[in-house]
């Protein structure tokens, strides 16, 4: 028994794609993970968003940059790209403006576990005197929702995202080129899922409001995994309802009591509650980012009172 907002992200995911006509999806390869870390390998392909969200190709961009620096094994490893592919390739200065020349031609864009790529990719124009950044507004990340329209699933990786969804076996990975065709693919599967989760939203029943007393965040001594923010509901019940930080959604206790709960309130409106109170302490405007920067500031208190 498990619950995420997905009636909030499929209205958000299908606004987004009504207001544009087109939607442009991108993936980087980088010489790392740090946050300074070069970029290797740019693309995007745009898509034309037509009347039922299908997607039809458009054009697409890709180019290979030399970082100027060696690449370690493991990101050669992790590639496919080697030293010698990129020696003689262009340097970021020089491709810099056409790449924001061409992420200027989207309305709206996707990519898988977003804020990674967004980041590299604004670092490069900053790096380089652009002023164009990608909008984080108008960037649908297909992770969170994997989350939301598949989740069963143990893992969100890009590959096991599609090899769970896709039994031709008809795509490759960590080419940033080929990595956009398995993205559009999970992107294309998971607005049919909120479409469908819009057409049944009115035969489901009305449930009860329960009020929010408090919250707060619980790391478990015994089991680490086990990473909580647990609320104070109605009559002082506390952590019989709780947001999982580990598996991003919500859940309850195994009891009896817990799961007729847990049944019966509306847990939309128990989130907004939750948001209202501590998204802005904690500058989150999801439960997602409320989990991880709630957690990160208590284990950061604990080592320093440690």
């Amino acid at each position: 028994m498990s619950w995420r907002n997905i009636e909030k992200n499929a209205y958000n995911i299908l606004n987004l794609l009504s207001e544009t006509e087109t939607v442009m999806v991108f993936d980087v390869e980088t010489v790392g993970l740090a946050e300074d870390a070069k970029i290797i390998q740019f693309s995007a392909i745009r898509y034309k968003v037509m009347s039922d969200f299908s997607l039809e190709k458009m054009d697409f961009y890709d180019t290979y940059i030399n970082p100027e620096e060696h690449l370690r094994p493991k990101i050669i490893e992790i590639t496919g790209i080697t030293q010698e592919m990129l020696d003689k390739c262009p340097v970021e200065e020089t491709v810099a403006a056409d790449i924001a020349s061409y992420l200027k031609k989207a309305g709206v864009y996707a990519a898988h576990n977003a804020p990674f790529d967004i980041a590299k990719v604004n670092a490069l124009f900053s790096r380089n005197g652009i002023e164009f950044r990608l909008p984080t507004s108008k960037v649908i990340d297909t992770l969170p929702c994997a989350r939301d329209c598949f989740p069963d699933l143990d893992s969100y990786k890009l590959i096991d995202i599609v090899e769970s969804l896709d039994s031709r076996g008809q795509f490759s990975y960590h080419n940033s080129l080929e990595d956009i065709k398995a993205t559009t693919f999970i992107l294309s599967e998971e607005v049919r899922e909120y479409q469908k989760l819009i057409e049944n939203l009115y035969t489901q029943p009305t449930k009860r409001i329960a009020h929010l007393n408090w919250a707060s965040c619980n790391i478990n001594a015994r089991a680490k995994s086990q990473q909580r923010i647990k609320l104070n509901i109605d009559d002082d019940l506390y952590g019989y309802i709780y947001w999982d930080i580990v598996k991003k959604h919500w859940d309850c206790k195994k009891d009896k009591k817990s799961k007729q709960l847990f049944d019966e309130i509306d847990m939309a409106n128990l989130e907004e509650q939750v948001l209202t109170r501590y998204g802005s302490k904690y500058q989150a405007s999801t439960m997602d980012i409320l989990g991880t920067n709630w957690l990160r500031e208590k284990k950061e208190k604990e080592k320093k009172s440690a």
